[in-house]
């Protein structure tokens, strides 16, 4: 009988394959997670931060800036959020902001990258989302005596990179979430001149940090802190 010996480059070809195949994907995407679920997640300014938005008309700095949303699994790929503002005011002039919310969430996705910095402490970046749903965009109305001077309209979209960390802290572990939001797309309406040129811009931004932590639903309502993290 005739033997024939196998080419060398197809055995090394076939046995790469195998090790490709057999091999964990090294970009699994990270997911945030608790022990069990419903939790309900709550997040707020750590003590004597601001939150602040950069705009045409200079920036808006705001006392309160809290998030709300739930987490229905033990492990998801992102978390939405519905996020709310307050004591809201322009640093240059003084005026009173509102800003609205309403029908619009932020939702945070997590990348394949985890490093830890401090034993027990690590930080997942990815990029936010920014949803509204029937139409509706965030807005910010400065208003002075009462009286608002125009209005500062976000519409939902994926602003630019780099754009939100998630730090793994404490006993239960909650995640510190800081934000560094460039090139925010924002519509100027109304106020002539006084609020900047109007019509569409793209140099917003906004920066700050909340606390988000994970909480028993005890049929919808807030019971103990419980531990939430990313892995």
């Amino acid at each position: 009988m005739t033997r024939y010996a196998k080419p060398l480059g197809l055995t090394v070809l076939a046995a790469l394959l195998i090790v490709a195949v057999a091999a964990p994907s090294a970009s699994a995407l990270k997911e945030i997670r608790s022990a069990a679920a419903p939790r309900i997640i709550t997040g707020a300014l750590p003590a004597g931060k601001t939150f602040a938005f950069k705009v045409s008309v200079g920036e808006i700095k705001c006392t309160t800036a809290n998030i709300e949303g739930t987490m229905t699994k033990t492990d998801q790929p992102s978390l939405k959020v519905t996020p709310v503002f307050s004591g809201c005011t322009e640093v240059l002039n003084g005026a009173k902001v509102d800003v609205t919310t309403t029908g619009c969430s932020f939702t945070y996705t997590y990348e394949e990258v985890v490093v830890e910095t401090e034993p027990k402490q690590t930080h997942t970046p990815g990029p936010m989302h920014i949803s509204c749903e029937g139409g509706n965009k965030i807005q910010l109305t400065p208003t002075i005596f009462g009286g608002s001077i125009c209005t500062f309209e976000i519409p939902p979209q994926t602003p630019f990179e780099p754009q939100v960390d998630h730090k793994v802290l404490g006993t239960p572990s909650y995640v510190l979430i800081t934000y560094t939001i460039e090139q925010l797309e924002y519509t100027v309406k109304g106020g002539g001149k006084t609020c900047g040129e109007e019509g569409v811009h793209k140099d917003g931004f906004f920066i700050g940090s909340q606390e988000a932590k994970g909480y028993e639903s005890n049929a919808g309502k807030e019971g103990a802190q419980v531990a939430i993290w990313i892995s």
